[in-house]
């Protein structure tokens, strides 16, 4: 009697859990192209926005994304509990993560034990950070050595970053909106320039990192083609930060171009351009707005956050989780919570409300020991790019910087990934 044998099921590819984490962190990103659309459209189109956003958009805003970044920590806790990636956490990102939840335990209890605030408020000051998984997620994919593992991604990136720019050119030639003498101001498909700016830096990041990765390859130039439309994509964002930042990313892609043609012509446009910034972002017909009463305004929102912390308890736990988030502002209006703010435009002043001065601490150390251990050059200027950005804006409330920036920064701290060599010849 012959011998039938069942067909041989095939395994499952090592690299699988990865390539579709990969994916699944693609499409959060991509949601962001339909999560500003209306207020967009009203921005460009409509005439003045509404500053205040009524319920209704909000749910339809949030529901895509909450969707998705639950399918990404369902997907990772699946990897994790069935021993797919746990080899790949170590004792020290275990004890980092242990801590961090401690903290936001006992900031939590204060704010609503001590400050007798209700307890929505400061759950939702802790939905700012609910992006904080990708970063595991990043660092859990570099453990793995998944090989070219931030070309993968930026290839991926491309297909976002092409409509967004495209977008910003027409809303420049064609838009209505705050009219300066170079056009239009760009924000893509956000309602914010500040927004279409850091991001456009942030991705001009993962394109530096993944041509820093795969430098020797051929092929590998066009990122440097990418790194170029993001800064000059930036410049019509008419954001000051943003504009130096990505100038600052396009002077290190020239450091790794081996023309010397191209470093002399390219340095030579930057320096003109750095020299010129303090003349454009002075003149109000070339800035689009008034640039001293915004530099009063951001004064003003400072000495207020000073004048918040009134106890040594405060400058250790916060003045109050929840307080100066943008949520609680959404949700309850302004003013409805005595010591309630608005976003203190600065990363910083909103970990040292929301967390005290030990979070204020344990995030300047994270980008220190970033900058010092992870790969270099990418991760010194991971750091210092987001460092710099995170001193005129809270990059917990600009989606999809925070997830971006989140996710390079825990593939940076895990390693960055198997690198890319050349294949040896036969």
């Amino acid at each position: 009697m012959a011998d039938v044998s069942q067909p041989a099921i095939a395994p499952e590819s090592p690299d699988a859990f990865s390539h579709r984490l990969l994916l699944l962190v693609f499409g959060l990103v991509c949601v962001s192209l339909v999560t500003y659309l209306p207020e967009m459209l009203e921005l460009h189109i409509g005439g003045e926005r509404d500053r205040q956003i009524g319920s209704h958009s909000f749910v339809l805003s949030r529901l895509p994304r909450e969707v998705l970044l639950v399918g990404i920590v369902a997907y990772l806790g699946y990897g994790l509990l069935l021993g797919r990636a746990r080899r790949q956490l170590t004792v020290e990102a275990v004890r980092v993560v242990s801590l961090v939840v401690l903290w936001c335990l006992a900031c939590f209890a204060y704010a609503v034990i001590v400050k007798d605030l209700p307890m929505i408020v400061p759950l939702l000051g802790l939905k700012d950070l609910q992006y904080m998984p990708l970063l595991l997620a990043g660092y859990v994919l570099a453990r793995r050595r998944l090989t070219a593992l931030l070309p993968k991604f930026a290839d991926l990136l491309r297909w976002y970053v092409a409509p967004i720019i495209a977008l910003g050119v027409l809303q420049t030639l064609f838009s209505e909106h705050t009219r300066t003498l170079l056009g239009a101001r760009s924000s893509g498909p956000f309602a914010n320039v500040n927004t279409f700016g850091s991001t456009l830096v942030v991705c001009a990041l993962w394109f530096l990192a993944a041509r820093i990765s795969c430098e020797r390859i051929r092929g590998s130039r066009h990122y440097g083609l990418w790194i170029g439309l993001c800064v000059s994509s930036a410049l019509t964002t008419g954001s000051r930060t943003a504009t130096v930042l990505a100038a600052g990313v396009a002077a290190v892609a020239i450091a790794y171009d081996r023309s010397t043609r191209t470093k002399l012509v390219v340095l030579a446009v930057l320096l003109l351009l750095v020299s010129s910034l303090p003349v454009v972002f002075s003149s109000e017909r070339l800035a689009g707005r008034d640039v001293g009463r915004s530099t009063v305004e951001r004064l003003r929102l400072t000495r207020e956050v000073v004048d918040r912390f009134e106890t040594p308890a405060d400058l250790a736990f916060g003045t109050g989780l929840g307080m100066s988030s943008k949520s609680v502002t959404v949700v309850f209006g302004r003013g409805r919570f005595q010591g309630q703010m608005r976003d203190p435009h600065s990363t910083y002043f909103y970990v040292a409300g929301s967390f005290g001065l030990p979070g204020l601490i344990a995030l300047l150390s994270a980008l220190g020991l970033l900058a010092a251990k992870a790969p270099r050059p990418e991760g010194a200027l991971f750091a210092v790019v987001i460092g710099l950005l995170g001193l005129t804006m809270n990059l917990f409330n600009f989606f999809p910087v925070d997830v971006l920036a989140l996710f390079l920064g825990g593939i940076l701290a895990g390693g960055g990934g198997e690198p890319v060599r050349p294949s040896s010849p036969r």
